[in-house]
């Protein structure tokens, strides 16, 4: 199973920002079906995507080569500066690009780097009830310097000042996020399978994106929050400790984006 697409105790128990997928309405905030992207006929003119819910990724990626998402909104055009780089998800509102030697399987046990592209996000929070669902945050406005302002208002999270940033031709900000030294980061039960959660959650998907990503000890969370239509679209760099490639050579590709309506 994806990344993004997993029940909730998997989307919040993984990593920092491998954590897998709620998705949450766009008007209510509440979590909507998981499979947003579901519907899709995933394309018959190139090889069939390696991740069963990836819809029209690409797989592997030839290094310096140009590419062009075929449903992610906005278009996405992209490339990689190496070989062995994958594209594992290309959805309505999910991009996922994986650096050499690092498999979904790593990505989806939180111990891989990546970079992740998403449509529309909120600041999200774990549901009080305590059974791992996600919710909106009340009272954040959904734009870049409201986001950045709850999460360095977190004396769970460590955030570093907001630099005035644009990809692809979009504007916002940029921050890195780790959880703050000697948190207590909040805790939940999945109801399903019992198995206990400790999470700090950043961002949830709001239509078409489906999503539930946080905070865990290890991992240095780089958000690129970005204005787009009315809301705020997300680029999110996940540099784990123990894993192989740098933030800057991640944000190196970053770099090379480009969007388009």
């Amino acid at each position: 199973m994806s990344i993004h697409r997993r029940s909730a105790v998997a989307a919040v128990v993984l990593a920092c920002v491998a954590l897998g997928t709620i998705g949450c309405a766009a008007d209510s905030a509440s979590p909507a079906p998981q499979s947003s992207s579901a519907s899709a006929e995933p394309s018959t003119s190139s090889p069939p995507c390696p991740n069963p819910d990836g819809l029209n990724c690409i797989g592997a990626l030839t290094a310096d080569e140009e590419y062009t998402t075929a449903t992610f909104t906005p278009t996405l055009t992209y490339s990689v500066p190496g070989a062995g780089w994958m594209n594992l998800e290309d959805t309505p509102g999910n991009f996922l690009l994986v650096p050499p030697n690092q498999p979904l399987e790593a990505v989806n046990a939180g111990t891989s780097d990546f970079i992740g592209v998403y449509t529309s996000v909120v600041a999200g929070q774990l549901n009080s009830n305590g059974t791992c669902e996600v919710e909106r945050v009340p009272g954040v406005e959904t734009t870049p310097d409201a986001m950045v302002q709850w999460m360095r208002a977190q004396p769970e999270l460590d955030v570093s000042e907001p630099v005035a940033t644009s990809v692809g031709g979009f504007a916002g900000l940029r921050v890195d996020v780790r959880t703050a030294d000697g948190a207590t980061l909040p805790s939940c039960t999945d109801a399903e399978s019992g198995q206990k959660v400790t999470v700090f959650l950043l961002i949830v998907g709001a239509g078409p994106s489906s999503l539930a990503h946080g905070a865990v000890p290890g991992i240095t969370v780089r958000l690129y929050l970005l204005d787009y239509g009315g809301g705020v679209l997300a680029v999110e760099v996940a540099d784990v400790d123990a894993a192989p490639a740098t933030r800057d050579e991640l944000s190196s590709v970053v770099d090379g984006f480009t969007f388009s309506p």
